[in-house]
């Protein structure tokens, strides 16, 4: 009998050591900190167009190509004319001081031949390097290069076009 009531109350306090325990560990709370930063808002203006120049046509067509780094201009199969000057498209951008920022070029755009219907393409654009961080007063400056095709025995004329650069914090 001793041996029944000791088997007993070894089973009772089982019992109620696991019932107490499911109850101590039914709920548990923590707190968290929240925090934020407000940045100012990044900002893109152009301070300059792309400026090609003028180029002599050739019946072969070619390419001219503005460096967004040197500003120099390079032709091939086909040559500089006379009286406009070439430049890359300058760009100034502003915002939050010591960020980063990642550029967005185009991959192509067409000119179009004012008065006509012809075209030149307008491809590998590149900005120029040591962009994309604004500075410690919020502010960066860069050129942005591409190459022209121009097509064989192509239309005189001016022709004109534009393009989108877009900026965006990294």
């Amino acid at each position: 009998m001793d041996r029944i009531i000791r088997t007993f109350s070894v089973f009772s306090l089982t019992i109620i050591a696991i019932t107490a325990s499911s109850f101590a560990q039914s709920s548990a709370s923590a707190d968290a900190n929240i925090e934020t930063k407000i940045v100012a808002g990044i900002t893109l203006s152009k301070t300059q167009d792309m400026q090609f120049g003028s180029i002599v046509r050739s019946a072969k067509g070619g390419t001219v190509t503005i460096n967004p780094n040197t500003s120099q201009i390079s032709y091939s199969g086909v040559t500089r004319g006379q009286n406009m000057s070439y430049r890359p498209a300058s760009f100034e951008t502003t915002g939050e001081p010591d960020y980063s920022y990642s550029i967005s070029v185009p991959k192509k755009t067409s000119l179009s031949r004012k008065g006509g219907k012809q075209t030149m393409d307008v491809t590998d654009f590149q900005f120029s390097d040591k962009s994309g961080h604004l500075d410690e007063k919020g502010t960066d400056k860069f050129n942005v290069g591409a190459t022209l095709s121009v097509g064989p025995n192509q239309e005189t004329g001016v022709y004109n076009g534009e393009f989108t650069i877009m900026v965006e914090y990294q």
